[in-house]
C-alpha cells in the first residue's frame, strides 16, 4: 500500500466519521446510550467492517510482506497477519490500542468482528439489528481508524513533503497505545494546516518534525 492507496481508504473513513457526527444529533454519545440500536447504526457497522477487511488486504499485500501464500485470505487470516506484523515490527499489541471519541468520557479498546453484526446481516436481520448498537458502531469505526493509523505508520521513510493524512476526523479524536498517542490531529504551518499526525511509540518525542517543516508537529487535540 502506498500513500495514494491509504488516502483513498482515509476518505472512506472520513465519510463514516461524518455519519457518526450526524448520528450525534439523534443519539447522545454517552455511556447510557451504548446499547441503543438502529438501522443507521447497522449500516455504519456493516460498511466499516467491510472497509476494515479491504484495508487489511491492502496492507497485507503492500506492507505486511504477503498474505501467507493465500490468494483469498479470510478476515480472520488478515486480522492475525496484521496483528503479528505490528507486534513484531513495533512491539504493539493491537488488542491494547484504544480509540478516543468526541463526547465520550471513556475510550474503547480496538475490536471488530465480522460476526457481530456485519456478518449476520444477510441471514438474521432481526437478531443482527439488535446487535447494531452504538457500542458496536464505535468499535467498527475505531478499528478502521486503528488500521489506517498503523498503515500510515508503516509507510516507508522519508515520507514525501505532504505525507500526512488529512483532513482530520471530527468524532474519532485519538488512537492510543498504553497512554502513547499513535495518531491524533496536529497543526502544521501551511496547507492543509491540520493533519492526522502518526508516530511510533518507540520514537523519541524530540524526533518529531518541526511544525514549520513538511511534517506535523506535536498533536493539538481538544
Amino acid at each position: 500500500m502506498n500513500l495514494s492507496d491509504l488516502r483513498a481508504h482515509w476518505d472512506y473513513f472520513l465519510a463514516l466519521d461524518e455519519d457518526l457526527r450526524t448520528l450525534r444529533r439523534y443519539i447522545a454519545f454517552h455511556e447510557d446510550n451504548l446499547e441503543t440500536f438502529s438501522l443507521e447504526l447497522h449500516r455504519v457497522i456493516q460498511m466499516a467492517a467491510l472497509e476494515v477487511e479491504a484495508v487489511l488486504l491492502s496492507l497485507c499485500r503492500g506492507i505486511f510482506g504477503g498474505c501467507g501464500g493465500k490468494r483469498s485470505p479470510s478476515f480472520a487470516d488478515l486480522d492475525l497477519l496484521g496483528k503479528n506484523f505490528v507486534r513484531q515490527k513495533w512491539g504493539i499489541g493491537v488488542e491494547d490500542i484504544e480509540v478516543h471519541f468526541l463526547g465520550l468520557g471513556v475510550p474503547w479498546i480496538h475490536r471488530v468482528s465480522r460476526s457481530t453484526p456485519g456478518g449476520t446481516l444477510k441471514h438474521g436481520r432481526t437478531q443482527a439489528l439488535k446487535k447494531a448498537t452504538l457500542r458496536h458502531a464505535l468499535m467498527a469505526v475505531g478499528a478502521l481508524a486503528t488500521w489506517l493509523t498503523l498503515g500510515s505508520l508503516g509507510l516507508p521513510e522519508p515520507r514525501e513533503p505532504d505525507g500526512n493524512l488529512h483532513p482530520v476526523p471530527e468524532v474519532v479524536r485519538r488512537v492510543v497505545y498504553r497512554g502513547y498517542s499513535l495518531g491524533e490531529p496536529a497543526h502544521v504551518f501551511g496547507p492543509p494546516y491540520e493533519v492526522w499526525y502518526v508516530e511510533s511509540p518507540n520514537a523519541h518525542t524530540l524526533s518529531r518534525p518541526d511544525p514549520g517543516q513538511s511534517g506535523a508537529g506535536p498533536g493539538a487535540t481538544p
